[in-house]
């Protein structure tokens, strides 16, 4: 099993058995034809096995991966999935923390949206801090 990412689509034909098969050059250099489901995309990531070494030009490959998925942004550093996973991090303390500000003002007469953020947020950059 190989995994890299598209670096050029150079044609892709649909088959009238669902799949699109596609000419890829990928940044490992490999040229490969490869069937999928869904129209592949510069940037995105493959994993295939070489099935054909003699197929010619593009080597005739197999998918081993049931999907791929798209790069967030435009950039495809390495640092991509690791500044993913931050962000996402980030959103789940942040939904925790006006959930608990929330919870916190329910018995409140004196509550405000500004003062549930203003808690949530003090929330936030505690539990932020706290992962550093």
């Amino acid at each position: 099993m190989k995994t890299s990412r598209i670096k050029e689509v150079v044609s892709s034909k649909p088959h009238s058995n669902g799949n699109i098969y596609h000419n890829l050059i990928l940044e490992n250099g490999d040229k490969i034809n490869i069937g999928k489901k869904k129209e592949q995309k510069v940037g995105w990531e493959i994993s295939y096995e070489i099935v054909d070494e003699q197929s010619g030009e593009f080597k005739q490959s197999k998918s081993v991966q049931a999907q791929n998925t798209p790069p967030s942004n435009s950039s495809f550093n390495g640092s991509q999935n690791e500044n993913n996973r931050l962000n996402v991090q980030s959103l789940i303390v942040a939904q925790s923390c006006i959930g608990n500000a929330c919870v916190m003002y329910q018995q409140s007469s004196d509550a405000t949206p500004e003062k549930v953020l203003k808690a949530a947020q003090m929330f936030f950059d505690w539990a932020m801090e706290k992962g550093k």
